[in-house]
């Protein structure tokens, strides 16, 4: 387990590491001890799997998938008092696919299509 610490003795980042590379879940903290990201990586070191940003007051930032380093499946960001910025979806060579949804800070909805190439 790799450990890295901030000057006041908060955990900063944590996780394994195998090979040189990270493997497995690795965390990332704000200096109050708040979750900032939290990510998987594969045995080759690739990011896989569920990935999350947070804000610092432990509001959801972004919430999505890897697959080998690439971003997959459906994506959602939020502005920092919870309401949806942006949300869609990419496939799995990591380019935006159908409809992309986005709001203004005024909730104001617009989209965007986006066929595959």
């Amino acid at each position: 387990m790799s450990v890295i610490y901030y000057e006041n003795g908060q955990i900063q980042t944590k996780g394994r590491n195998k090979d040189g590379h990270k493997v497995g879940e690795w965390i990332e903290y704000y200096e109050d001890g708040i979750i900032k990201i939290k990510v998987m990586f594969d045995g080759d070191g690739k990011k896989t799997g569920m990935y999350g940003e947070w804000y610092e007051d432990d509001k959801q930032k972004v919430a999505g998938f890897y697959k080998n380093n690439i971003k997959v499946g459906k994506w959602i960001r939020y502005y920092d008092n919870g309401d949806i910025k942006e949300k869609g979806s990419y496939d799995d060579e990591g380019n935006k696919i159908g409809t992309w949804i986005y709001y203004d800070e005024n909730r104001k909805k617009s989209k965007e299509k986006f066929d595959k190439k």
